[in-house]
Formats: C-alpha cells, structure tokens, sequence
C-alpha cells in the first residue's frame, strides 16, 4: 500500500469523519486536481444569462507533484457547487520552495496547531528550574511525614496509649 493512503488512514483514524461520511483531514497530490464553479456562459463578447457548473484548477499556485494537506469545511460560497471544501492546511514544501514527501508526524503537527493555536513556548531558565524540581523530587522530593518516617528522621506518636504507664498521661515509647 501507498504510504499516503497509509497516513489518510490514519488521519480518519485520528479525527474522523463529517455526518456525510467525508474524511476531517486528508492529504493529496496537486496533479491536475479541480472544484466545480459556477460561471458564465460567454458567446463570443457576449455573457449569457445561464449559469454553468465549470471545472477550474484548484491549487495552480502549486507545482504539480507536490503534497498538500487538506481540512474539510462546510461552505456558503455561492461560487461552488458543493455545500462542502477541502481547503489546505500546510503545502509539503522546504522553506525553498523544493519537494518534501509528507508524513504522519508533520501532518499531526500541524493539525494539533491549527486546532489549538499558538502555544507559549517555555524558556531555558523555566525547563531547567522545572527539571531541578523533578530531579529533587526523585531524590527525596516532597513526600512530608510519610518520608521522614521511613527515613528514620522522624517520630510518630499516633496510636500509642497513654494508660499504660500508671494511669498517667505521658506515651509509653517500649514495653521491655
């Protein structure tokens, strides 16, 4: 099987499909690809009133061959002749303008950012500060009395009867 319809498959799996059955996501190839338009009829000079169902180029900005990813839209254009568009998401291309296969990794990528919009990003200092915590914690961290108990660095008095020793009410810490 192709690796691209290895990723659309995926991508239905990810995000589904609409009410009519039609994928959230896919990923094509610009080779020859159209949508049907409404436009005029023209003879010669001459505009006629008709309007006509017209297929026209849908990405002639691309060079062919080249990948794109697409987001399904419910439409109210009057121009189209659908209720529905596929429109792109990313353009496989380096910052070059050359050819880049796509992949599921990428494609995730930026579906999840143009689903969540712009994340801030966390500084230097604030990961390093955020792993120093981790790393304390792993050590000994912050588990309070539980951890000074186990390490021996603490005494509980809980649960002891202070009865046993005459009737008075200080613990008693051995019997022995």
């Amino acid at each position: 099987m192709e690796y691209y319809k290895l990723i659309n498959r995926e991508l239905l799996k990810l995000y589904g499909k609409d009410i009519n059955l039609r994928p959230m996501y896919r990923i094509v190839q610009n080779y020859n690809l159209t949508e049907k338009r409404f436009g005029s009829v023209f003879y010669g000079d001459i505009e006629l009133p008709s309007k006509q169902a017209v297929e026209v180029p849908k990405y002639s900005y691309v060079p062919d061959g080249y990948w794109i990813l697409e987001q399904l839209f419910n439409t109210t254009n009057k121009e189209l002749c659908s209720t529905f568009t596929y429109e792109p998401l990313w353009i496989f291309k380096t910052k070059d303008g050359e050819y880049q296969s796509p992949n599921l990794k990428a494609c995730v990528f930026v579906i999840e950012a143009s689903r969540k919009g712009p994340q801030v990003m966390e500084t230097a200092d604030e990961k390093q500060k955020r792993e120093i915590a981790t790393f304390r914690e792993m050590l000994g961290g912050n588990a309070g009395i539980a951890e000074s108990l186990a390490s021996q660095e603490g005494v509980s008095f809980a649960g002891l009867d202070g009865t046993k020793n005459g009737g008075q009410d200080t613990p008693v810490l051995s019997e022995g």
